[in-house]
């Protein structure tokens, strides 16, 4: 009986735990992959797609991977004729009430100065620093080149959020 009363106290402060962080979260992150390399690679790109629940606007200022020397968000535009990649010096807005979706041949993720090839099958951290959410850390699945998931991870896979991750304001 005495095991069961602390149990449910347990369970209690771990209840207000999680309501208490979930009600500072406005933030979900899904679908975040990151494309495998060949081993001469010196750069990959990630997606993900930023979902925005609060009621005010959310800005990504950065992003950082130990498994890179720099990590940048870009953005994909046509100039004429001509496809132009280039960092965004000022990150990217994610609307109240709405989402930023990075995908391929838009805004992405940029990783350069690959410490060692991202392999299918891999998971590789990414640190998300957001205006006013703060940090958010993740694990990306990887993706082919030709953007297909390995046959390791199930549909489930591509839905990560940022629940049980680290987070710091």
């Amino acid at each position: 009986m005495r095991a069961l009363f602390f149990a449910s106290i347990l369970l209690l402060c771990f209840s207000k735990i999680t309501l208490a962080e979930a009600g500072e979260q406005h933030l979900k992150i899904t679908d975040l992959v990151i494309r495998a390399t060949t081993s001469q690679a010196g750069a990959t790109a990630a997606y993900v797609t930023i979902h925005n629940h609060g009621d005010s606007d959310e800005r990504l200022i950065s992003i950082n991977a130990d498994f890179a020397k720099k990590s940048e968000i870009h953005e994909m535009k046509l100039v004429g004729d001509v496809m132009k990649m280039r960092p965004l010096a000022d990150g990217i807005i994610i609307p109240a009430g709405g989402m930023a979706t990075l995908q391929k041949g838009g805004n992405h993720l940029m990783f350069m100065g690959l410490k060692e090839p991202i392999k299918l099958g891999g998971s590789y951290q990414i640190t998300f620093q957001f205006e006013t959410a703060g940090t958010i850390t993740l694990q990306a699945d990887t993706i082919s080149l030709s953007g297909k998931k390995s046959a390791k991870h199930d549909d489930h896979s591509s839905h990560n959020d940022h629940s049980g991750h680290s987070h710091k304001h």
